[in-house]
């Protein structure tokens, strides 16, 4: 059947027309209104149906494998820090599809109370941030957890969520926060990740992080680590010293003439470590510290 119309017939008030095209005929019917009702009404059933099983065909299938998913390199030294890793149990129906995060390489991830280990934007993470522990006495954070489970008459997937309690739930963003060490000095951090929807099969995806290089300082859960930057006024007036701290040395100095849009910042040819020696004719600049990639 090619198409489907469905017109009134005027003059006839009782009564509906529905006319069936068909590649080798065409058939005429009358039929009462509630018969046309009815017609219509599973016709519409069907036409949503076959809708809602191509999406379903097209897009819902679970992750066939135990992987890792991302490797995080906080500190861009070539090493992974974290390991954001799915487990698949599909020996039997229904599998179990599960995310976790894995601490590595000296960083140990926080909580906000009890087992949650979910974190406000904007929360103060700093030395007095407890350690998270999962139920089995470790570090590492269960993330994620669902069941998939498939027909055998339509070989179509289903989902439903995996009970985990102290899981993502139906958040699309999450934020963790991390206590790192580098060189035998403590750091705070955070994570962040996001997903498009709640749907308990839609995974997470790394959107960011950030760590204060500043030993044993806080930082905003979501925000960039507020660095001290302390000014000296140089002998002879021959312009001034600004100076951060030690663990922020691999850090570039930029600076920008205006902060009018489009603001141009430019690496400050005159830093280098953790200070810089700013001349009086760069007085009305304006600077900032940004971590190197």
């Amino acid at each position: 059947m090619n198409r489907i119309r469905v017109s009134d017939v005027r003059g006839a008030p009782k009564f509906t027309l529905i006319v069936l095209y068909d590649k080798s005929s065409v058939l005429l019917r009358r039929t009462s209104k509630n018969e046309t009702a009815n017609f219509v009404k599973h016709l519409l059933i069907i036409l949503i149906g076959l809708v809602s099983v191509s999406h379903q065909m097209a897009y819902s299938q679970p992750v066939l494998a135990s992987t890792n998913l991302a490797s995080i390199d906080l500190t861009s030294d070539q090493m992974e820090d974290i390991h954001y890793f799915v487990h698949v149990a599909n020996e039997v129906l229904p599998w179990s599809v599960g995310t976790q995060l894995i601490p590595l390489n000296g960083v140990t991830f926080l909580r906000v109370g009890g087992f949650d280990p979910f974190f406000e934007k904007n929360t103060v993470l700093d030395s007095s941030t407890p350690v998270y522990s999962n139920s089995d006495g470790g570090n590492l954070v269960p993330f994620t957890l669902y069941l998939a489970r498939r027909s055998q008459e339509t070989g179509m997937w289903t989902f439903q969520d995996g009970g985990l309690k102290a899981g993502a739930g139906n958040r699309t963003e999450a934020f963790f926060g991390i206590r790192l060490t580098i060189e035998g000095a403590v750091h705070h951090g955070w994570l962040r990740f996001t997903r498009p929807d709640a749907r308990p099969e839609t995974l997470f995806t790394v959107a960011g992080h950030d760590w204060n290089p500043v030993p044993n300082a806080p930082i905003q859960v979501g925000w960039p680590p507020e660095v001290p930057v302390e000014t000296e006024v140089l002998p002879n007036g021959t312009g001034i010293r600004l100076t951060w701290p030690t663990g922020a040395s691999h850090w570039v100095l930029e600076s920008a003439r205006s902060l009018t849009p489009p603001v141009v910042w430019e690496p400050y040819s005159s830093s280098g470590g953790s200070y810089a020696d700013v001349p009086p004719e760069d007085a009305t600049r304006f600077f900032r510290l940004r971590r190197s990639e």
